[in-house]
C-alpha cells in the first residue's frame, strides 16, 4: 500500500493507532487490542490493488471510478484471506468497513446484525481519520467537524454506543 499511495498507508496507521486507544477506552485485553491494531493497520490494505490514479484523483470521482475504488473491500478480504495466519476480525474489517448499520453500505448491504463489533471500531475510527486527514482533494477538516458526521450518522450509518464513547475519548 506504501508503494502506491502515501496517504492510504498514513491512514491506515492512524486508524489502527485510533482504533488500540479507543480500544484500551472501552477496556478490551492486551490481546484484543492486538487484534484491532492489526485489523485497523489492515482495513484498507485491498487499496494496494486499486489503480493510482483513481486514489489519486484530484476530485470527485464518477460512477465508474467509484465501482472501481469500492472493490478494495473485497480486494482486501481476499488478500487477507489468503494468509491463513491473518485473524478473522482483520478479514471482516477489511470487507465490512465501509458497511452502515442500516443496510446502506457496501459491498453486502448487511445491517446491524451483521456488522460486528470490530468492525464498528475500525468503521468509527476510519471515518474519524478520513474527514480529519489532508487528502489530494481537500485539507482536513477539525475534529469537531468529524464528531459531528458520526453524531449525526449513530443509529443509522455507525454504532450509537461506540460513538458516544468515542466522542468522550476523543
Amino acid at each position: 500500500v506504501r508503494d502506491r499511495s502515501q496517504y492510504t498507508a498514513e491512514h491506515c496507521v492512524n486508524v489502527g493507532l485510533l482504533a488500540i486507544t479507543f480500544g484500551r477506552h472501552l477496556g478490551y485485553s492486551e490481546e484484543d487490542l492486538n487484534t484491532i491494531g492489526i485489523a485497523g493497520m489492515l482495513h484498507d490494505v485491498g487499496k494496494a490493488l486499486t489503480p493510482v490514479e483513481i486514489l489519486h484523483k484530484d476530485g470527485a470521482l464518477n460512477a465508474e471510478e467509484f465501482m472501481v475504488m469500492r472493490q478494495h473491500t473485497t480486494d482486501g478480504r481476499n488478500i487477507l484471506m489468503a494468509h491463513p495466519d491473518v485473524a478473522h476480525g482483520s478479514v471482516d474489517a477489511a470487507y465490512a468497513h465501509h458497511e452502515s448499520l442500516d443496510g446502506t453500505g457496501y459491498p453486502r448491504k448487511i445491517k446491524a446484525s451483521g456488522i460486528s463489533d470490530l468492525t464498528r471500531i475500525i468503521t468509527v475510527c476510519d471515518v474519524y481519520d478520513a474527514i480529519t486527514s489532508d487528502r489530494c482533494y481537500r485539507n482536513g477538516q477539525s475534529s469537531l467537524r468529524a464528531m459531528d458526521v458520526l453524531n449525526r450518522e449513530a443509529g443509522l450509518k455507525f454504532d450509537t454506543r461506540l460513538v458516544e464513547e468515542f466522542v468522550r475519548r476523543i
